[in-house]
């Protein structure tokens, strides 16, 4: 059993088998409607397409293999029919497999032609398998007639019973079948009763494929998004009434990474909306069905849902054709699909775990984007070429800066850039400098980021070159602009070891503005392998509290660590302060310097935790240095309080609190239990300072060793604030001086 009942050439046929006269029967052509329209729902539900143009057909090539489509509507009536995909996504082309599956079609005689050669049109490609219903624009004259349809090869037309029309016999309205090089007619032209009821027939037919039309309409509306080529070119495109949604697959060309779905909006969104958001097609219809030639015809970008968005994954070798060998264009085409994921609300682009060689810089400068690998970067081991694991690599084949994460500067704001960045960043992925690239990655005024990158090959000067940098504006470009780089999760790691030219560089430098800096985020992890560059240099940044550090220095004089004070950045808000290193391990020196000869009078503390496994060198704390240094092993160096209350117990700890309340300015309090004491040992000597509970006096007792209290000359001791110095000697004996008291 076919797709239908019976065909429509049986359905709608003005003679029955025997040649009787028959009218059409109204229960067979209501079947026929029904499976008409079962046919259009479950092609377009079962995944297949809708076209209105075979140029919109043949730009897209993103479907599977063997997908189904349509094309509907093309001007050009032999570009109508089913189409089948073939090639994987991206590429490949649209074959033509068959006619549209209506079995009756209307073609029209508008006079074009002759008398006895009639030229006719119709909206769809005629075939065998479809009843043609025609009228005829002039009387045919003597002799064989002819007729052509959509330009195409001449057909001779026959009469049922074989013969050639009688002249005159061609009139009114005909209907026929295309068999070979002729088109039968199905009726007898010379029978009065049989043109009668092809009259009726053709009456009822045309009133059921209305019927049928418009029940396909009203399907395809509901279930099917149609496809256009591009934005600027729906200016000149119809869409039908009941067409609420549509797709575009680009703004100027398709795949220029500006396709979206549009939705019908009942007037023009204003010039907040970028051009790449909206337009206006030559319809003026409204999302109510309405015509208004004010404010019809207007489509606005869908916005993504959040399942959409999360659910974005490109791969821009599908999408955006990245040319072959990763040659000139590569950038372009990565940032062509941020772009895209950024118009859908947000999402992942994924990068090919393999080599790609990088012309120019990868711009992320959109919100919730990320440029990921789904191979994960290995930890850090002793030599071999790669320590951490290649994932996916960018080469550098060009002089500059590999990627940057940053906000839009105000001069780029519109469109999909109208928000400062929120989310997104680089996982997975190794940047090779291929001693070209001056820089890796630069993060710039960003925030709730995700960082996990190795860099290497990167080449430039002493002091003034990094693998990775984080900064608060660009001078000359956005530092009146400048935001604070917050709230991110960074795993980084750097090799700059491996040729001569790389050795310079440092690892990583952050470094903030006179308006914003680097503080607040979640997690900063360091792994760096450097030569005569710092493999971590601090110049401005606060209260950053989970950080870690582990760097070797395969060979040259670099520091591990330089950490610079408040001021570090000329008018800027601070320095390095408030931040805490839970553990750093390497072997060459740590820097932490002041601000300036005087000290630090101003600011939080900085606190480190030194590996004592490793045998880390202790850190070089400059003049003015505020910082609490400890070691893995429990010691603690430079810890600073202002105000400390000290007990023991929960009885001499609010007994210190009380007094505070007493003695606010004090700078230490002590108190405890029976005896208050202070103990001061050098490892040998134990003495102690405290309050006697039974006299209350103050006692200074010496408990272990053979040291004595020593006032030294310069030292006075004073009796109710009267000097107590040495007399002359004593009478008892050689040796001995009395203690007199000034009157």
């Amino acid at each position: 059993m076919g797709i239908f009942t019976k065909l429509g050439a049986w359905i709608f046929a003005p003679t029955d088998e025997g040649g009787n006269p028959r009218s059409p029967s109204l229960q067979e052509m209501q079947v026929w409607t029904t499976e008409v329209e079962r046919f259009v729902s479950l092609f377009v539900s079962s995944g297949h397409f809708m076209y209105s143009s075979r140029a919109a057909l043949d730009a897209d090539l993103a479907q599977m293999a063997n997908s189904m489509a349509w094309v509907l509507g093309d001007p050009v009536a032999a570009n109508n029919g089913l189409y089948g995909k073939v090639g994987a996504p991206g590429v490949g082309s649209w074959t033509r497999r068959g006619d549209l599956p209506f079995s009756f079609i209307i073609a029209s005689d508008a006079g074009a032609g002759t008398p006895n050669a009639i030229q006719a049109t119709t909206s769809i490609p005629v075939s065998e398998s479809a009843l043609i219903w025609m009228n005829i624009a002039e009387t045919n004259g003597p002799g064989p007639t002819t007729v052509s349809f959509n330009g195409g090869a001449t057909k001779t037309i026959k009469t049922n019973a074989g013969n050639d029309p009688a002249p005159g016999g061609l009139i009114g309205e005909v209907m026929g079948i295309l068999t070979g090089s002729t088109f039968r007619l199905i009726s007898d032209q010379a029978s009065a009763a049989i043109l009668a009821a092809a009259e009726a027939a053709q009456d009822a037919a045309e009133t059921a494929q209305a019927a049928a039309e418009a029940a396909r309409d009203i399907a395809i509306a509901g279930v099917t998004v149609p496809i256009y080529s591009t934005i600027d070119g729906m200016t000149a495109v119809t869409v039908p009434v009941l067409t609420k949604t549509v797709r575009v697959n680009g703004r100027t060309t398709a795949g220029d990474g500006k396709e979206g779905t549009f939705i019908r909006v009942a007037a023009d969104p204003g010039g907040a909306v970028s051009a790449d958001d909206k337009f206006r097609s030559a319809d003026r219809f409204m999302p109510d069905g309405s015509t208004n030639s004010g404010n019809g015809g207007w489509w606005q970008r869908k916005a993504a849902t959040y399942a959409e968005a999360k659910s974005n994954e490109w791969i821009p070798g599908r999408e955006f054709s990245l040319p072959a060998g990763y040659g000139a264009g590569t950038a372009a085409a990565f940032n062509s699909a941020m772009q895209a994921v950024a118009l859908r609300g947000g999402g992942k682009v994924i990068v090919p775990a393999e080599t790609i060689l990088l012309d120019a810089t990868l711009d992320n400068k959109f919100a919730d984007v990320m440029l990921e690998s789904n191979h994960m970067l290995k930890g850090q081991s002793a030599g071999g070429a790669d320590p951490f694991g290649q994932g996916a690599q960018f080469v550098a084949t060009f002089a500059g800066i590999m990627f940057r994460h940053r906000t839009p500067y105000a001069s780029e704001m519109g469109g999909v850039m109208q928000r400062r960045n929120n989310g997104g960043g680089i996982r997975g992925i190794t940047l090779n400098g291929n001693l070209i690239a001056t820089q890796g990655m630069l993060a710039d005024s960003i925030s709730n980021h995700h960082h996990e990158v190795f860099v290497r090959g990167i080449v430039g000067t002493l002091g003034n070159a990094f693998a990775i940098a984080y900064r608060c504006g660009e001078t000359g470009v956005d530092v009146a602009e400048a935001a604070d780089i917050q709230n991110g999760y960074m795993n980084l790691k750097v090799r700059q070891i491996d040729a001569v030219a790389e050795r310079a560089v440092g690892g990583i430098v952050i470094n903030g503005s006179t308006t914003a800096n680097f503080s607040l985020n979640r997690h900063l992890e360091m792994l760096v392998q450097h030569w005569d560059g710092a493999a971590f240099y601090g110049i401005c940044a606060d209260n950053n509290r989970n950080m870690y550090m582990r760097a070797q220095r395969v060979g040259g004089t670099g520091n591990m660590m330089v950490c610079q004070g408040i001021g570090a950045v000329p008018g800027g808000p601070v320095g390095f302060q408030g931040n805490v290193f839970q553990l750093v391990s390497g072997n060459a020196p740590i820097i932490l310097t002041g601000t300036d000869t005087v000290g630090i009078t101003a600011g939080v503390i900085n606190e480190i935790v030194c590996d004592d496994d490793n045998g880390l060198a202790e850190p070089t704390a400059g003049t003015g240095s505020k910082w609490i240094i400890r070691r893995s092993r429990g010691r603690t160096k430079g810890l600073v309080f202002d105000g400390l209350d000290a007990g023991v117990g929960a009885f001499g700890t609010n007994r210190a609190l009380t007094a505070r309340g007493t003695y606010p300015n004090a700078s230490l309090i002590v108190a405890g239990g029976n005896e208050q004491e202070i103990v001061l040992t050098d490892g040998t000597d134990v003495w102690r300072m405290f309050i006697n509970q039974t006299t209350k006096d103050l006692t200074i007792s010496r408990v272990t060793g053979t040291g004595g209290l020593n006032l030294p000359p310069s030292t006075l001791l004073k009796l109710n604030g009267r000097q107590i110095s040495e007399g002359a000697a004593d009478s008892g004996g050689t040796g001995f001086k009395m203690l007199r008291i000034t009157n």
